[in-house]
């Protein structure tokens, strides 16, 4: 029971101890924690069923997004700044769309990633200050930058929604006229 109860995790949920004998304390033991297997594991197949629709519904107004921005891109009396803008939007755009197709592969993957990779930090950092201005807040903030490349392992698009959610957050919840 022991060695069974180790080698679980959240992959090897349907796996049971199944013991079998008189329905003494150990027993009942073990049943209990079968049942709280079936519990966990219902939990962990509804969350991943939550993520791929979830990731599927957002799909379609991304899709929609390109389509008007990139017709945008086409129309011959659209302004300079009209262009330039539609530009910017497309990169944020991708972003979101590889962002939210990667939220598929990590449900379908018990929760783990699937890519790992060598990723320079420092690039990452930079494009999310890139996409950022903390002058459009309510509080506004001065971003100092001090980047020097750090080679981390891992997906660089979710590396990207680490970094935008920290400095998201170190503007929002900041002074107005304060430092990050």
């Amino acid at each position: 029971m022991t060695e069974t109860a180790r080698r679980l995790s959240e992959s090897t949920l349907r796996e049971r101890i199944g013991l079998r004998g008189p329905p003494d304390e150990v027993r009942r033991l073990a049943d209990t924690f079968d049942a709280m297997l079936d519990r966990l594991r219902r939990v962990f197949d509804a969350q991943r069923r939550f993520i791929a629709n979830a990731s599927h519904e957002l799909r379609t107004p991304l899709a929609v997004n390109r389509t008007v921005l990139e017709v945008s891109l086409e129309e011959p009396a659209a302004s300079e700044d009209l262009k330039a803008l539609a530009r910017a939007l497309l990169g944020t755009n991708a972003r979101y769309e590889r962002l939210i197709g990667g939220l598929l592969p990590l449900a379908q993957s018990e929760q783990e990633l699937t890519v790992r990779r060598p990723v320079d930090l420092e690039q990452v950092v930079r494009t999310v200050l890139e996409q950022i201005d903390p002058r459009s807040r309510k509080r506004p903030v001065t971003l100092h930058q001090d980047l020097r490349p750090a080679l981390v392992e891992g997906d660089p698009l979710f590396l990207e929604r680490c970094v935008v959610n920290l400095v998201e957050n170190a503007i929002k919840y900041n002074v107005r006229g304060g430092h990050v």
